[in-house]
């Protein structure tokens, strides 16, 4: 079904790898899609909602300001709100690359990672923007609050070829050590696609069990709604939560910071379907909906991430929430998000694992000689294919290690 030729999904080999191969090259071209659910609304923050329509002619309007080129960079420093979703679609649709910089760290750590990308402008809400100038940072800034609402956008850029940079997330990985991981169009792309397969997937076998076509599911579907509750510039945020969610049509719910309070009072408001997070979040939700008796009929799927779930929150959710399909997965900021996943029955009967390797990634476990190890052996864990990053911004040498 997946991979007969014109689906959306076919996947074809190439340079011995699996890709999508009815994707266009340009992440922004994937992303113009998006234009189509029109007055929907896409992004609820606070008590202010903007349609499809509104977030497209905002992005084309920053665009318009931007003045930059294919290639250069355009680091985005705020917390999670709607304007940070706006600034990156406007770079990618410039032909920049967007530097996504951890909103909590100090002026210094943010100078430092600016100076490392050197970019042609910064984006930032009023608090960054302070600690910029504070680290010493002198070069162009447009803050948040100065973006303007309408204006015209620039002309189309050339577009992107597959293997060019899109965006730079920064990452410790394994040595506590700041790098830049290089992500491309293709994968982020890959990522993106990645994630919706697995939801089809899900969607299929979900009609399958029902014995209910697929098409009568989606026909009655409302509208999903996802609340978003990790950075927008880590992995999960970037793709799961906002790439993803915005090329299905669904609304994206901004929660500025965690509290167990306010999550129950999104989630009745907001009609939520969706959102991730850690076990402690879970815990929160399960204790919260219990203290308020909060409304959570509304949730039908919960993403699990960061470390295995206790079997006691699973069956204490499973309470909560009986209707809700789980799930967890496992990935990386190098692999443009995950590369496996655990959904549904699978998780439940084994929700220690992480999941099946999705069936675009080619992966092995290898010992400390780099062979591959039998099934039930500890080593290391290697992936290749598409969703792999391109390097370690300007640090040859330890993406050659």
């Amino acid at each position: 079904l997946f991979r007969s030729p014109g689906t959306p999904f076919e996947l074809r080999e190439s340079d011995g790898m699996l890709r999508f191969v009815n994707t266009p090259d340009d992440l922004n071209a994937l992303l113009e899609r998006a234009r189509g659910f029109g007055d929907r609304i896409c992004i609820a923050e606070g008590d202010a909602h903007l349609s499809y329509t509104q977030l497209f002619e905002r992005r084309d309007a920053l665009a318009g300001i931007l003045d930059i080129e294919r290639g250069d960079r355009v680091a985005i420093c705020m917390r999670n709100r709607s304007e940070w979703m706006i600034g990156f679609l406007a770079t990618i649709r410039c032909g920049g690359v967007a530097a996504l910089l951890n909103s909590r760290g100090s002026a210094s750590e943010l100078c430092a990672a600016i100076d490392d990308v050197s970019p042609s402008v910064v984006l930032a809400d009023s608090g960054r923007a302070a600690l910029l100038r504070e680290g010493g940072y002198t070069g162009r800034l447009i803050v948040a609050a100065g973006f303007p609402l309408t204006g015209t956008a620039p002309a189309d850029v050339a577009p992107a070829k597959k293997g060019d940079p899109a965006a730079i997330l920064f990452t410790s990985g394994t040595t506590g050590r700041v790098k830049g991981a290089v992500l491309s169009h293709e994968n982020l792309i890959t990522g993106i696609l990645g994630t919706q397969f697995a939801g089809t997937m899900v969607l299929h076998n979900t009609a399958r069990d029902l014995n209910i076509p697929v098409a009568t599911i989606l026909a009655n579907m409302p509208q999903q709604v996802g609340m978003l509750v990790v950075p927008l510039f880590h992995i999960s945020g970037l793709g799961a939560s906002f790439l993803s969610a915005l090329l299905a049509g669904s609304k994206i719910v901004i929660m500025r910071r965690w509290t167990a309070d306010e999550a129950m009072d999104l989630i009745e408001r907001e009609k939520v379907t969706m959102f991730s997070g850690v076990p402690t979040m879970m815990w929160d939700i399960v204790d919260a909906g219990k203290r308020k008796n909060a409304d959570l009929s509304s949730l039908r799927n919960i993403g699990m991430g960061g470390q295995a779930m206790p079997v006691s929150l699973l069956n204490e959710l499973r309470t909560a929430c009986p209707d809700v399909v789980m799930g967890t997965g496992y990935g990386m900021t190098e692999t443009s998000g995950s590369v496996a996943m655990g959904v549904g029955q699978d998780f439940i009967r084994n929700p220690a694992s992480a999941g099946r390797v999705l069936s675009l990634v080619d992966m092995q476990i290898r010992d400390a000689d780099g062979a591959a190890l039998p099934a039930g052996e500890v080593g290391e864990i290697t992936v290749r294919g598409a969703m792999v990053m391109q390097g370690y911004w300007q640090r040859p040498a330890e993406t050659a290690a």
